[in-house]
């Protein structure tokens, strides 16, 4: 957490906009349904359907209407539309912790991250809106380095770990935040673990830290250090 710390801490964070600040995942359904693509999870309402979208989709979540749709095409079809699905999310509960986070005299810079340009200055004017491919591992390991990241919020465990052993990236005091979502945990007699357990002897190695982050009102905390 204290990377490039020179007699005072300052963060500067990078959050991947999808299924961080907005539920993409419930958004990519919702955007489908005034296409006509109807799916299991649509006999839920309002919070219920959003809390069974994030407990129970998988990465890709167009498998939850057609099982043959695979990652690559997910995601290409989420950065090509990422407008419409962006106005048809709903926001996550880290949303509103934007404005406490840019209050603090350790956040130096707070920079949110999308495929395209959907305005995040609209609502956090003060906030830098990097455009970029922000499923690529390369091109946000590049940016970390460029612009002296200290901490990155990111949906997905699996893209974390290989941005840890990407050959460029130095997590030595570096911190990620990780969306707490169904897709980055395994369930063992009832209890969750992450998906990855390796990740905790990567963080024993690379001496990185890492939280998790509530994407719903909780009565948790909205992140934690591991």
């Amino acid at each position: 957490m204290l990377k490039f710390f020179s007699g005072q801490e300052h963060q500067n964070i990078l959050i991947l906009n999808y299924n961080t600040l907005i539920l993409h995942s419930v958004g990519f359904l919702e955007y489908m349904k005034t296409l006509n693509y109807d799916n299991p999870l649509s006999k839920y309402e309002d919070t219920e359907f959003i809390v069974n979208v994030l407990q129970l989709a998988n990465r890709n979540t167009a498998s939850i209407i057609d099982k043959s749709i695979d990652d690559e095409f997910y995601f290409n079809f989420i950065k090509n539309k990422f407008k419409e699905i962006t106005d048809a999310s709903p926001v996550s509960d880290m949303q509103y912790n934007i404005s406490i986070l840019q209050s603090q005299t350790f956040v130096n810079t707070i920079h949110i991250a999308s495929p395209i340009n959907i305005n995040v200055k609209g609502v956090f004017p003060t906030i830098i809106e990097p455009i970029f491919d922000i499923f690529d591992i390369d091109t946000i390991v590049n940016y970390i380095n460029a612009n002296k990241i200290t901490c990155l919020f990111v949906h997905d465990i699996e893209m974390m770990k290989k941005i840890v052993e990407h050959p460029k990236m130095d997590s030595e005091q570096f911190t990620y935040l990780l969306s707490k979502i169904g897709y980055n945990y395994r369930e063992i007699d009832d209890a969750a673990f992450f998906k990855l357990p390796e990740i905790m002897d990567l963080k024993d190695q690379k001496r990185f830290f890492i939280g998790v982050v509530n994407l719903l009102p909780s009565e948790d905390d909205n992140g934690f250090i591991i």
